[in-house]
């Protein structure tokens, strides 16, 4: 069952070969993409890498370092010179402590190895010349390492305390992984195996189907299964938790695949030194690989990187290298909004929120929100910046931002978004001054209201009071009275006189003989309705009118 197809990565071109060592970007965003680092010391020799907790990166050299670290920028310093004689690392993990585990074979111990600080605790082995190779994180806490020659798989918890579990002779374990069921299972190069430790030493075995094919290399996949690589069957195979075993054969002759781990894009990544590329491999076994761009690097150690990609060491080319997955950041926290209040006028900042796989910048668009239905949300023209300033097309609405990511393999899927942020309501418009004039006066621009009323009258004759508007949108109430020279009310002719839908406020009144003859002011005060209070202006109207017998 083989599934096979061969790309070559776009870093193969002349022109970008020329920028290696440089620390230069890809020159386009493509999975499969290479980037090389120099390591500072020469002939370091590169082994293994792992990531820690932090995403820093550390790398066991078996040559004239020890141990290196680099950022996802590819900055790499030395941690550890190899002295006299280099211990020989073989393999390296990140323990439960948060400490780099390392097998060093020439040196027959465990260490341990501390980040922040450099300082290294050693454990001799109890079997000499065991040869220990490759370790891992177990599911109990405990380191789980492979001793080649001594044939044995071996535990070593925090405190280094080490308890070994003997295999079959000859069976030349190499390498081991946590396996989806909670079991250790670790490759068997010489017996052409793959074998199974539980937790409490209990071992079982596997034959691969290609003889003579030296597994060499294992990691879990995400298919829930574990996959390893062939190093002389130039293959790589799986199995499941219940031992059924497949392989899939490589397009390259010769590949002497090794090295394998679980890429960020839930792929699975191994080096092939026998033709200097890296391959990838889908769950289904669909296989494609990508050349490195230094003549005969000798890819080794094989890690997925908090940023996304993959990482592999050159243990001739002497170099760190970056292979791109194609996974875009996704987000894990959404951004938030903040700002000192919402009112119209104030500036509000957007955070970015969390993302996965290091994005190296951001967009942002801000939206506006009828409702506090997302769906109400339309984008705002030019709101393009992490900050905004409420404007008064937002008062009594709502305001939300969407913010994107991008890292080196292009632009996030999906946008994460903030919460509907509500935004007070314009502040209260001033209704405008009262006016007092005479028989019209102007109640709004454009508006004006006129007191209608006969210059003279006779008591007890009713007589028709009214005033009229320009505008038949104007609503309110008008009050009529008769005034004396000394301003005093002598008559109340309309209380609350309501506004008509004609623009006007009219009624039919007698002044009775209670009312002694002379000249007085006809005057009318028009108050508009709640609703038009700041459009319409209060206003006080007159005229004379003389009342006779």
């Amino acid at each position: 069952m083989t599934h096979v197809k061969t790309t070559v990565s776009a870093l193969a071109s002349a022109a970008v070969v020329a920028a290696i060592g440089l620390g230069a970007p890809a020159a386009q965003a493509a999975t499969g993409d290479i980037a090389e680092f120099n390591i500072p010391d020469a002939s370091s020799a590169p082994i293994a890498i792992t990531p820690d907790a932090d995403g820093t990166l550390w790398i066991a050299q078996s040559g004239s370092v020890v141990l290196s670290k680099s950022t996802l920028a590819g900055n790499i310093s030395v941690v550890m010179k190899g002295g006299g004689t280099n211990p020989g690392p073989m393999g390296i993990a990140l323990g439960s402590d948060k400490r780099l585990w390392l097998t060093e074979s020439t040196a027959n111990r465990i260490s341990a190895v501390t980040p922040g600080t450099g300082a290294e605790a050693t454990y001799p082995l109890p079997t000499k010349d065991a040869q220990p190779m490759g370790i891992t994180a177990g599911p109990d806490g405990n380191l789980w390492f492979t001793q080649f020659a001594a044939n044995s798989i071996a535990r070593i918890s925090t405190g280094g305390s080490i308890t070994e579990f003997a295999l079959p002779k000859d069976s030349g374990p190499t390498d081991i992984a946590a396996g989806p069921d909670g079991n250790l299972w670790f490759t068997m190069t010489t017996a052409n195996k793959i074998g199974r430790i539980t937790p409490a030493g209990a071992v079982t075995t596997y034959p691969l189907g290609t003889p003579n094919s030296q597994p060499t290399g294992i990691t879990p996949g995400s298919d829930g299964n574990l996959w390893f690589t062939e190093k002389a069957g130039n293959k790589i195979g799986r199995v499941t938790p219940k031992g059924v075993l497949a392989e899939f054969g490589l397009p390259n002759a010769g590949s002497t695949p090794t090295e394998i781990t679980l890429g960020p894009d839930k792929a699975v990544w191994f080096s092939m030194p026998g033709v200097n590329r890296v391959g990838r491999s889908s769950m289904a076994g669909e296989v494609t690989t990508y050349a490195v761009p230094t003549p005969s690097s000798k890819p080794a150690g094989i890690s997925p990187g908090a940023d996304g990609n993959v990482w592999f060491v050159e243990t001739d080319g002497n170099r760190l290298a970056r292979v791109l997955t194609g996974v875009v950041p996704t987000a894990e926290n959404p951004p938030t909004i903040t700002g000192s209040s919402t009112k119209v006028g104030q500036v509000l900042n957007a955070t970015t929120g969390t993302w996965n796989y290091q994005p190296t910048s951001y967009s942002y668009q801000w939206q506006r929100c009828e409702t506090a239905a997302v769906t109400s949300c339309v984008d705002i023209d030019k709101a393009t910046a992490a900050t905004y300033t409420i404007t008064d097309a937002d008062a009594a609405k709502r305001l939300r931002v969407m913010v994107g990511a991008t890292n080196l393999n292009g632009a996030s899927a999906n946008k994460a978004a903030s919460n509907v942020q509500a935004i007070d309501g314009l502040p209260p418009t001033p209704p405008p001054p009262a006016v007092t004039g005479g028989q019209t006066v102007t109640i709004a621009a454009g508006v004006t209201a006129t007191l209608k009323g006969p210059k003279k009258t006779k008591q007890r004759k009713a007589r028709a009071y009214r005033v009229i508007f320009s505008d038949k949108k104007v609503r309110g109430t008008v009050r009529i009275t008769l005034v004396d020279s000394f301003g005093a009310e002598v008559r109340v002719l309309a209380k609350a006189l309501p506004v008509k839908a004609n623009g006007r406020a009219a009624r039919l009144a007698k002044i009775p003989r209670t009312v002694a003859p002379g000249v007085y002011t006809l005057k009318a005060v028009y108050t508009p309705t709640p609703e038009q209070a700041t459009t319409y202006a209060v206003a006080t109207m007159a005229k004379p009118l003389t009342l006779r017998r």
